[in-house]
Parts: C-alpha cells; sequence; structure tokens
C-alpha cells in the first residue's frame, strides 16, 4: 500500500527533538534559590563560607546575608583544651574535697586521742586505788610495837608527828614483801616534771634508813588533781583532824576511804577526768 510506505520512510526520516541540557545558573552572593534556600557567598579565592574544612570568615549575618547571626569562632574547646573559668571550677571543687578529707580525718584522729585518754585514765585510776587499798589493807602485818623506831610502832604511823595521818597523806606499816622486815609506806601527792603525781615512799624501819620515792603514776600524760583520805572507826563514825593529832584517835582508825581524782591528756580534744575511790578495812588491828 502506497500510502502506509509512505508514512514508515516519513518516521524514519523524521527529526526527534530532545532538550538541550541548561548551563547552571550562576548564583550571586546572598542568592535565594527556589526552594527558600541560598548559597553561600564566596570569597575572593572562589570558596564559599561556612563550607566544610574552610576556615569561617565571621561574616557579620548569616549566610544569606540576614543581619544580626553571627558564626561562632571554633576556639580552644573545639581543639581539646580547657578554658579559664573550667580551669578555676575544677580547683575549687578539688579544694572542698581536700577540706572535706582534712576534717574527717582530723575527727577520726581526736575521737581516737579521746579514746585513748579514757581508756588510759580507767587503767590508771584502777590500778591506783587497788595499789593503794592493797597496802593500807596489809598495815599492822608483822609490826613490832617496841620498834626503836617511833614511826613503825603501830599499823597507821601515830608516834611520830611528821608522818601522822591527814586528809592527803597516810603511812603505814607492813611487811608487805614477807621477808621478815617491816617498812613504812606512804602516799602523797608531789610535782614533777610540772605535773602533779602521785608518790610512794618507802622507808625501811630501821635507824638511819633512807627513803626510797616513786611515782605511781604516769608523768607524761596524767595529772592527779587530788588524793583524799577519810577515816572511820569501828562504829563507823568519822574521825575529824582533831581526832588523827593524837595516838589514840589514830590507833582508833578501822576503815579508810581511799579517793583519787585523775585527768589524761587528750590532745586538742582536751583532757578526760575520773574520780576512783575505796573504802578499805584494816584486818591487823
Amino acid at each position: 500500500m502506497p500510502g502506509r510506505r509512505h508514512a514508515h520512510a516519513h518516521a524514519r526520516h523524521r527529526r526527534v527533538h530532545r532538550p538541550r541540557p541548561r548551563a547552571p545558573r550562576r548564583l550571586h552572593p546572598g542568592h535565594h534559590h527556589r526552594g527558600g534556600g541560598c548559597t553561600p557567598p564566596a570569597d575572593e579565592a572562589g570558596h564559599h563560607r561556612g563550607l566544610p574544612g574552610r576556615a569561617p570568615l565571621l561574616p557579620v549575618g548569616d549566610l544569606c546575608g540576614r543581619p544580626g547571626v553571627t558564626r561562632r569562632r571554633r576556639g580552644a574547646r573545639a581543639r581539646g583544651g580547657f578554658t579559664l573559668l573550667e580551669v578555676i571550677s575544677a580547683m575549687a571543687i578539688m579544694a572542698l574535697a581536700l577540706t572535706s578529707i582534712h576534717l574527717t580525718i582530723g575527727s577520726a584522729v581526736r575521737s581516737k586521742l579521746f579514746t585513748s585518754s579514757w581508756i588510759r585514765n580507767q587503767a590508771q585510776g584502777r590500778l591506783i586505788v587497788a595499789w593503794v587499798a592493797d597496802r593500807v589493807r596489809q598495815a599492822g602485818f608483822r609490826v613490832d610495837g617496841s620498834s626503836p623506831v617511833a614511826r613503825c610502832r603501830d599499823p597507821i604511823a601515830a608516834q611520830d608527828p611528821a608522818y601522822r595521818p591527814t586528809d592527803t597523806q597516810l603511812y603505814v606499816n607492813a611487811d608487805v614483801d614477807n621477808d621478815g622486815a617491816p617498812e613504812t609506806r606512804g602516799f602523797t601527792l608531789a610535782t614533777v616534771g610540772g605535773r602533779t603525781v602521785l608518790q610512794e615512799t618507802i622507808i625501811p624501819c630501821a635507824v638511819g634508813a633512807s627513803p626510797v620515792v616513786a611515782p605511781l603514776t604516769d608523768v607524761r600524760h596524767l595529772h592527779v588533781q587530788s588524793l583524799d583520805f577519810d577515816y572511820y572507826d569501828a562504829a563507823g563514825t568519822p574521825l575529824g583532824a582533831a581526832a588523827l593529832t593524837t595516838v589514840a584517835g589514830i590507833r582508833a582508825i578501822r576503815t579508810v576511804r581511799v579517793q583519787v581524782r585523775l585527768e589524761a591528756d587528750a590532745g586538742a580534744q582536751g583532757a578526760t577526768t575520773q574520780t576512783w575511790s575505796t573504802h578499805v578495812w584494816l584486818r591487823n588491828r
């Protein structure tokens, strides 16, 4: 068919229209796209401001030229350093932590000193009272009533005025060592190294014998505030100072009350004070 052949030939020779690619549109700095965005303005080298890996030029406005928006410079913080404010804050926190540790350790040390002082005071108080009570309880053991030494003729020294009992001193006679040689043992207060201590004086019952003095309390950490003696007869009646000036009044003593008041050092925590006392019955009368 001639018409159909002509149509096919015309289709073969017909030119196909294809759209030519359009060149990219050059945008000026601050020019807006259709979608509402914008192309960042370029510098003299052709680099766009704000592109990744490029140093910012810090424009006054934003990328589209709107004023009031500023890009922040990448400073020392971005490079891994610390600002002055951060250093000062860290130092303040460290100072507070160290102060807290110091206060905690100081409190523990003071508590330990106080506890040690209390224990030392208790131990010393118990030992002193027990020691004095034991010597007083043995008064009169193997005492020679006809001794040439006046102070050695009675359980409690009565015939020598220098050794008579008072409210702060007491001298007793006994053979404490059980060696056949009685001696006089006295308990008084004295000052050693600036501290008041309780001391024991031992004098053999022999003419011209020399006394031996030894402290019973710790002269480094312990202070004896007081040493008191009270005396009672067989009926439990207190004997006053007048009765203690006569031989008969001293020989009437049957019970002695011993009281010691001690003060132990505890450093900055202060001092601990305790009072110890006991009643002793003279069994060798």
